[in-house]
C-alpha cells in the first residue's frame, strides 16, 4: 500500500478559480447501525494547470502533495465532458451578411407614400372641421 496514490473520480461543480476546481464525488457507504446503503457527496478541490475542465465534466483525479490550504489533487484526465459546456458553432458568412444586410428600399417606398397621403387627408379634414365651426357660429350669432 505504501506509495500508491489514490484516484478518483468526480463531477466538476465550480471552475471560477484560476487553475483550480472544485470537484463533487459521490459515494455509497454502509451504515454501520442500520446497515442500509447511504449515498455520501464531498466536494474536493483539485489543481487543474491547463484551465480545461468545465462546469459538468466528469475528471478523473490523484492524491498528490499539498498545492495550497485545500487542494490536495490533481487532475488527471477528462473522464467525460459534461451537458454544461458551451460548444462554439460557427456561422457560415452568408448568414451572417443576411443579417446585417437592411431590408429592400424598394419595399420601404410604398408605405411612405402611404403616410404621407394620409397625412394630406387629415389636414383636409381639419380644414373642413374649421370651416364647419366658423358656419355653425355665424348661424348662432344670425339668430340672435
Amino acid at each position: 500500500m505504501r506509495g500508491q496514490r489514490l484516484t478518483i473520480v468526480g463531477t466538476v461543480v465550480g471552475n471560477s478559480m484560476d487553475k483550480t476546481v472544485v470537484v463533487q464525488v459521490e459515494m455509497q457507504k454502509r451504515h454501520p447501525v442500520i446497515k442500509k446503503y447511504v449515498r455520501t457527496r464531498k466536494k474536493y478541490h483539485a489543481h487543474d494547470e491547463k484551465n480545461e475542465c468545465g462546469i459538468g465534466d466528469r475528471v478523473r483525479m490523484i492524491e498528490t502533495r499539498p498545492l495550497s490550504k485545500t487542494k490536495r489533487w490533481c487532475v488527471i484526465d477528462i473522464v467525460e465532458h459534461g451537458k454544461g459546456r458551451k460548444i462554439e458553432i460557427e456561422e457560415p458568412e452568408e448568414i451572417v451578411m443576411r443579417k446585417i444586410k437592411p431590408p429592400v428600399a424598394a419595399e420601404a417606398e410604398p408605405e411612405s407614400e402611404a403616410v404621407e397621403g394620409t397625412d394630406e387627408a387629415q389636414q383636409a379634414g381639419e380644414t373642413e372641421e374649421e370651416n364647419t365651426d366658423d358656419t355653425g357660429a355665424d348661424e348662432v350669432e344670425g339668430s340672435r
